[in-house]
């Protein structure tokens, strides 16, 4: 087995605070009503002395300009659930850490993802596209990379092809840097194998380990200050001692006792909802939370292997206001660039007359997506997939009814052979001999004596039932300048031809 965990330290902030000023000092509180405490800090309130887990009350003090946002909690929970949906095109296996991140067992889908560091550059650019910092732990067990990426560990790096040792990311910018994560702010992820996995464990502080305080207190006043001082005691007395919930946590860090956890299911729709941190007046400053909405819906449909052809936007104003709109799409599709496009198009066209608060993205129809082989030649669906593509903008920008398309109709009659329909209208085409492109409104008698017939007859006798019957022998012909035409004799009218058609 193969853990990878991501962990999330400043998970709060970035939902609590998402889209606020850059530039102002701004912590998240949390605990008792009438004695709140700072659980999270950006750079800025952390350089004016803002500490974490002190009152909210002292931060004020320090910083007079400073915004307080309270944590919410539920809306963190859903985060990581729009995560864990995306992280399943990945491995089916995905479990959740409350509240702080998830966990990929992704052992049996190193293969397919082109091997770990492949896997790796893959999750990073996704969690980057998200905008979430990450911090990563790799190990067989799933509470070791879990103590892994929460501490960070400090060691020196080695490569090999049993993929011990840490590999790097270059990701200094997808790590946070600050005193949220205890361990350090080093830019690597952690990784390792069933050999070293004791060793590598036992480097670990206590301190950085999300153990009860009472815990940690009394484990340094017996001279324990590492998870190797913690594994060299007695198991009878550590269990005596402390209890045997942290005698079980070692043993499942260590492998030595399974590690039973619910994997994560994912909805049979997607339907993800970002408030906004200010009233939206200007349709512009509605695509960036939208494709945010779109890229975690590509991660979703990745997961399932289907695609969708329609999605519904709604746009909230107010407790009781909502304004909401569905694109169509004519083939199944989930990149997100492609979506956005089609969204922004139908945008274009609208017009607010309240300010949005909120922004939630549904997705309508749902559709298997199977793989296509490749052929050694040219693509000749290309023109197919580009006619495609812009009759979906079309319909985006001017509305599904508005678009329409000459489709062949279930008749004989040459003029009741087609009508107009919708784009996206399924028809039934019947098979007609040759027949030209170009007809005439009405059909002309011929002037010109010298015809000659190339193919034919085409005999129709139809339009009995409504009135408009027709007898007609069609045959493709040329004149004396060298047009073809599609001619016809009435059968009760021999000897007279009218033209009904030109190919040339």
């Amino acid at each position: 087995m193969l853990w990878i965990a991501l962990y999330l330290p400043e998970l709060s902030l970035q939902i609590a605070a998402r889209g606020l000023q850059r530039d102002r000092a701004i912590v998240i509180k949390d605990g008792p009503a009438n004695r709140p405490i700072v659980i999270a800090a950006n750079d800025i309130a952390r350089s004016l002395g803002v500490q974490l887990n002190t009152p909210v009350a002292a931060a004020e003090a320090l910083a007079s300009q400073l915004l307080v946002v309270a944590r919410n909690k539920d809306n963190e929970t859903h985060a990581l659930e729009r995560l864990a949906a995306w992280a399943l095109q990945f491995t089916p296996t995905v479990t959740l850490e409350p509240q702080q991140g998830i966990l990929l067992e992704a052992a049996p889908s190193l293969r397919l993802q082109g091997g770990l560091d492949s896997l790796l550059e893959k999750i990073k650019a996704g969690c980057e596209r998200l905008g979430y910092r990450v911090m990563y732990g790799i190990a067989p067990t799933a509470r070791g990379a879990w103590w892994f990426a929460t501490t960070m560990l400090s060691s020196p790096r080695r490569r090999g092809p049993s993929v011990v040792g840490r590999k790097t990311l270059d990701s200094r910018r997808s790590l946070p840097s600050n005193d949220l994560v205890g361990g350090g702010n080093d830019d690597v992820v952690d990784v390792c194998d069933d050999k070293n996995l004791r060793g590598r464990l036992g480097k670990l502080q206590i301190t950085s380990l999300n153990w009860p305080i009472q815990t940690v207190e009394l484990l340094h006043a017996l001279g324990i200050k590492t998870l190797a001082d913690c594994l060299a005691l007695p198991r009878a007395g550590l269990i005596q001692r402390f209890g045997a919930a942290l005698a079980n946590e070692l043993d499942q860090a260590l492998g030595l006792q399974p590690d039973v956890r619910p994997l994560f299911s994912a909805p049979q729709q997607f339907h993800s909802r970002i408030e906004l941190p200010a009233e939206v007046t200007e349709i512009d400053a509605l695509l960036f939370p939208l494709k945010r909405l779109l890229i975690e819906m590509e991660g979703f449909l990745r997961g399932l292997g289907a695609g969708v052809q329609s999605v519904r936007v709604e746009l909230e104003q107010g407790s009781q206001q909502r304004e909401s709109f569905s694109v169509g799409l004519l083939a199944p599709e989930r990149e997100h660039q492609r979506l956005l496009m089609l969204i922004s198009a139908r945008l274009a066209n609208l017009k607010l007359e309240r300010s949005v608060w909120a922004v939630s993205l549904h997705s309508e129809q749902l559709q298997s997506l199977s793989g296509k082989q490749r052929s050694f030649l040219a693509d000749s669906t290309s023109h197919h997939v580009a006619s495609r593509q812009l009759l979906e903008r079309l319909q985006a920008r001017l509305g599904k009814d508005k678009v329409k398309k000459l489709s062949l109709g279930n008749d004989h009659r040459p003029e009741y052979a087609w009508f107009i329909g919708n784009v996206s209208q399924r028809e039934t085409i019947n098979t007609y001999p040759l027949r030209p492109l170009w007809l005439l409104p009405q059909p002309k008698p011929i002037a010109d004596n010298d015809i000659a017939l190339i193919a034919g007859p085409e005999r129709i006798e139809a339009g009995w039932w409504d009135g408009k019957s027709v007898q007609r022998d069609y045959y493709v012909a040329r004149n004396s300048k060298g047009s073809v035409l599609w001619i016809y004799c009435q059968h009760r009218e021999l000897g007279q031809w009218y033209v009904h058609g030109l190919f040339s």
